[in-house]
């Protein structure tokens, strides 16, 4: 949509800085994809939320965004670039999970990545109409998911914490901490904020560019200064007690601090599993009693 999207990936290659790129695929043809290929862009994900025109097309809440996104797929896959499908768990296109891995392997995709719907943005109205999956139901298909990669034909990820995945797994040792110690967001009207959740969270924001020096804010706004002193064993109920919590640091902090202004509180599918005595008591620091969960 920029209208100088070629430019500032030529830009980007010029200046030796890498970069990879979330998209719905729609606007991506021969053209951009060769672009993108030759800039240096080796990773690209791409939101695929149902594998069916119908399915899709509603999630999106675009009338013919399934055909486009699989265009723009192809048109990646053709120029040399890898290509992760991403779908949102919802309760309407859950149907149609397992049928989106062969789409997107038919697709020539590398991956799919499975989100679980956060109540931030969007997710937030689709939470609230009832629209999410309950915590027992993402435990149980997260299960289901990681014994069916075997058979898929395609890597599979799943994006609950490491405290649910099984041995295996973690043998792989892909688990990844995220990087919000270490990065700075810049918004696409140069707000400066926690990362691109922030704009949904004034707290989170920080600045803009022109108005806020950049330097300052990086070392001494008190935001970014208490994130980075805030160490997994202050973490709140369920995650406080993660064997895994320095690795996953309490999974995303700025959806749990949308849904509790609190950088401190636990992952909520972390805690509903903790409080209903579905959390695994190999991963505790030490076996917890359901009287001392509530």
């Amino acid at each position: 949509m920029h209208p100088e999207f070629k430019q500032l990936c030529r830009m980007l290659h010029r200046e030796g800085i890498g970069f990879w790129m979330e998209s719905n695929g729609i606007l991506v043809g021969p053209e951009e994809a060769a672009v993108m290929k030759a800039s240096g862009l080796d990773f690209c994900s791409v939101s695929l939320d149902g594998a069916t025109a119908e399915t899709h097309d509603h999630q999106r809440a675009v009338a013919g965004a399934f055909d486009r996104a699989r265009q723009g797929i192809g048109c990646m896959v053709a120029a040399g670039i890898r290509v992760q499908a991403i779908f949102t768990l919802t309760r309407e296109n859950v149907h149609e999970l397992f049928d989106v891995f062969a789409v997107a392997r038919e697709a020539g995709c590398s991956s799919v990545k499975v989100n679980l719907l956060e109540p931030t943005g969007r997710g937030e109205l689709m939470t609230i109409g009832e629209r999410g999956l309950g915590s027992r139901e993402l435990l149980a298909l997260g299960r289901r998911v990681e014994a069916f990669e075997a058979e898929a034909g395609i890597a599979l990820h799943y994006s609950w914490p490491p405290a649910f995945w099984s041995i295996d797994r973690l043998l792989r040792g892909d688990a990844a901490t995220c990087g919000v110690h270490q990065i700075l967001g810049v918004l696409a009207d140069g707000t400066l904020a926690m990362c691109g959740i922030g704009r949904h969270i004034e707290e989170l924001v920080y600045g803009k560019i022109g108005e806020t020096p950049l330097a300052g804010t990086w070392l001494d706004h008190p935001a970014l200064r208490e994130l980075r002193r805030l160490q997994p064993a202050e973490f709140e109920g369920g995650c406080g007690q993660c064997i895994h919590a320095s690795v996953c640091f309490g999974s995303c902090r700025a959806n749990t601090f949308n849904a509790t202004r609190s950088l401190r509180a636990p992952y909520r599918l972390c805690q509903d599993a903790y409080n209903a005595g579905l959390f695994p008591e190999t991963r505790l620091r030490s076996p917890i009693g359901a009287a001392e969960r509530a």
